[in-house]
């Protein structure tokens, strides 16, 4: 292990921004994915809250179909 420390450091020395410049455009990405799977967590919800009032209703009106 700590071999591999010093040369990770002066990587970062001799190229400081590259990781930054790395890092920006895959933000920008994540935040895309991240807004997407929100919107999936939402749609997912909903359908379960469906799911589980159409249940109900069965249930009280027609006990246990399944």
């Amino acid at each position: 292990m700590r071999a591999i420390e010093p040369f990770s450091f002066r990587t970062r020395l001799k190229n400081p921004m590259s990781k930054c410049e790395r890092r920006q455009p895959w933000t920008e990405a994540q935040m895309e994915v991240r807004t997407q799977i929100e919107k999936e967590g939402e749609r997912r919800k909903r359908c379960n809250e469906e799911v589980k009032r159409r249940r109900k209703e069965k249930g009280e009106t027609g006990e246990m179909e399944s």
